[in-house]
């Protein structure tokens, strides 16, 4: 049961003892959402791009905004509760748009539209246009990929909003360090940390830890490190863990093999603004039912604090829960989650426990190292981030001590169409893809497929398939070459539109590929160079990440001598 001070409470109690009818195209929150130290503003947009409106605020509309909103209700609803909350009107000019403010403010005249022009200097003009539509609709907006510019008409009110977030979007490029900590900890001493919240230990919540309180947790002997991993990802961009198994289910209707997942599953984007940050995690504990996904439960959080701090997520999968899952789905195997829970904070105690998660972004860039905060201050990394690491990353963990039984347990069976993902030396324990570390590796047969070598060997020609939305600028980025090289490699010019499914070639430098050697894995090769499988996998245009053949030439994400870890 959660316990809040502060206006929250009377959030709470409307939104679970006030029934509602919904419109059957309004967005009904399906988890509950948590803002800590948030500023109004965000908040507010947060719920328009979950509720897929638009909405326009007046410049006077300020807050620090902490609570939590049940889930039940819809987006519009929960928007139009925070404003009045925090004593601002709200208006809804037609169906998809919602002006707040001062009363003076959402009854003003904004009939009145004008073009301006937007430059940017860093950001995707793409991922931009993509957050201006909570403010306007797309078709609004016109792209010139070229010049980063965007061209775009609104009226006045619209354009204060537009300049703000363009304003947030368009800094600095910088790439953060994501710290992940699974934590058993006693219920005794959480209580002694005072969180002001009393939560059971399968209900799902979010809370920033002060430096003290996470000194306590650490330095106590009611604590035990159960797992860590660490990964970094771009400002602005989502970042992916699992702490868990998961099984790869064939569909022969799909190219894709559909993942089955049991565990934890985060999705963390970090934004950067003014050496403060706001750390966005979709939490989801899953399991699969036999071959099915299910959701056991979710929260959406959202986070304001410095570099360093650290925000601690209670209610992931518990011991407990492990226990069942196994018990009620004996054919199937979990070597990361019984190596995850195979120890204890005391065995044999009867003291209650139970397992968090603790979240700590650091920064990569040096210009960043200033906004750490000095009260949460963390031990080293023992695995330093690589700022070159792509974003949409699946991390992995260095070496943890304890063993995993083989596959093949007598009488253990797998569901048909079902099967266990080929790989490494269950070594890792987010988002790993373990086998058992005798199982024999299948040999490929020397066969080169994928880029083609160029007659003076300093690059090597790849061949892309031009999907809905890609532009030369983008598919630069994506490659890490410059666009004026794809632009002359394809006879092109700056003003040539791309149309869907003509296929380009791309001249990546040499020095970006790498030769599979017999019996490697795609796994092992993403953990050499400190990528994700999902990053090598979109480059190459794999869909099977067991099928890569020795001889066979990848592209990757950053320059072939820049190895992580080299003893993989």
């Amino acid at each position: 049961m959660k316990f809040f001070k502060f206006l929250p409470v009377f959030l709470i109690i409307v939104f679970c003892f006030c029934p509602v009818g919904h419109a059957a195209d309004e967005v009904v929150l399906e988890r509950d959402l948590e803002y800590i130290n948030v500023d109004l503003p965000d908040v507010i947009r947060d719920l328009a791009e979950m509720g897929r409106f638009r909405v326009v605020l007046d410049r006077q509309v300020q807050g620090d905004v902490t609570l939590t909103l049940i889930h039940g209700v819809t987006a519009k609803e929960a928007v139009g509760t925070v404003a009045r909350g925090y004593g601002y009107s709200s208006r809804w000019l037609d169906a998809s748009t919602l002006m707040i403010g001062t009363s003076a403010f959402i009854n003003g005249n904004f009939a009145a539209r004008s073009t301006r022009i937007y430059t940017l200097k860093n950001a995707d003009p793409m991922f931009v246009v993509d957050k201006l539509e909570t403010v306007i609709p797309r078709e609004r907006v016109k792209i010139d990929y070229e010049t980063k510019e965007l061209t775009i008409t609104a009226n006045i009110a619209e354009h204060q909003n537009i300049s703000e977030l363009v304003s947030q979007m368009d800094g600095p490029k910088s790439s953060v360090n994501l710290e992940i900590r699974v934590e058993e900890v006693a219920d005794s001493l959480l209580g002694e940390l005072q969180l002001g919240i009393d939560w059971g230990a399968d209900e799902l919540g979010a809370v920033l830890l002060s430096g003290q309180q996470l000194n306590m947790l650490r330095e106590n002997a009611n604590s035990l490190l159960l797992g860590k991993s660490s990964l970094t990802c771009f400002n602005n961009q989502e970042a992916r863990v699992l702490v868990g198994d998961y099984l790869l289910k064939s569909n022969p209707n799909n190219a894709f093999n559909e993942r089955l997942e049991s565990g934890t599953r985060l999705t963390v984007v970090p934004t950067v603004s003014g050496g403060r940050l706001k750390l966005k995690v979709n939490t989801l504990v899953q399991a699969n039912a036999g071959d099915q996904q299910t959701v056991i439960r979710g929260i959406h959080s959202l986070t304001g604090m410095h570099f360093g701090e650290t925000v601690l997520i209670n209610g992931v999968m518990q011991r407990n829960e492990f226990l069942e899952l196994k018990r009620k789905e004996s054919g199937y195997l979990y070597p990361i989650l019984e190596n995850l829970f195979e120890n204890r904070i005391t065995q044999g105690s009867s003291q209650s426990t139970r397992v968090v998660l603790l979240i700590t972004p650091k920064p990569v860039d040096e210009s960043d190292q200033t906004a750490a905060s000095e009260t949460g201050k963390t031990e080293p990394d023992l695995n330093p981030a690589n700022d070159t690491v792509p974003t949409r990353s699946e991390p992995t963990e260095p070496p943890i001590d304890g063993s995993v039984s083989e596959y093949g347990e007598p009488g253990a069976t797998l569901p048909a169409e079902i099967t266990q993902p080929k790989a490494e030396k269950p070594v890792v324990i987010f988002d790993a893809v373990v086998v058992p570390e005798n199982q024999p590796a299948e040999r490929s047969e020397a066969v080169t497929v994928g880029p083609v070598r160029s007659t003076d060997g300093s690059f090597y020609e790849v061949k892309y398939t031009v999907k809905k939305g890609d532009t030369v600028f983008g598919i630069a980025r994506k490659y890490g070459v410059v666009p004026a090289n794809i632009l002359e490699r394809n006879q092109l010019t700056g003003s040539d539109v791309l149309k869907v499914d003509t296929v380009l070639v791309v001249p990546v430098p040499a020095e970006r590929t790498y030769v599979v050697k017999t019996n490697e894995t795609l796994w092992r090769i993403a953990k050499r160079y400190g990528v994700a499988m999902e990053v090598l996998m979109d480059l190459n245009g794999i869909t099977d990440e067991t099928k890569i053949n020795q001889g066979q030439v990848l592209v990757l994400p950053k320059s072939n001598r820049d190895v992580v870890n080299p003893q993989f």
